[in-house]
């Protein structure tokens, strides 16, 4: 018997309706010298995040500063969030030296 694949979660622990479309996309520098933060007000409460090296991130307000501690986010793998309103996302690559693209897509 085939174990089902079970439906995608949230950074909450609450289901994410599939399939999503992507809407409006966003991208972000990353070094491994300084936390980015967007400073972007997300229109739609579902985001999809990938990033082109392995990077740390972290979502919150306006104060985050990612650090090389937080969440892990392996090159090309993606993520979906749940987001509130004014939620940003502050990313620093994993490793010291170096420059990345992160891509963030606005699901709806």
């Amino acid at each position: 018997m085939t174990k089902s694949p079970e439906q995608p979660r949230d950074l909450f622990g609450e289901p994410i309706s599939a399939p999503l479309c992507p809407s409006i996309s966003h991208i972000m520098d990353v070094s491994g010298e300084a936390a980015t933060r967007t400073e972007l007000d997300f229109t739609y409460g579902i985001i999809e995040v990938r990033a082109s090296q392995d990077t740390c991130y972290t979502l919150g307000d306006s104060s985050i500063v990612a650090t090389k501690t937080d969440h892990f986010l392996p090159s090309g793998e993606t993520r979906r969030f749940s987001v509130k309103d004014n939620t940003r996302i502050s990313s620093i690559l994993s490793a010291s030296e170096g420059r990345a693209k992160l891509y963030i897509s606005e699901m709806e």
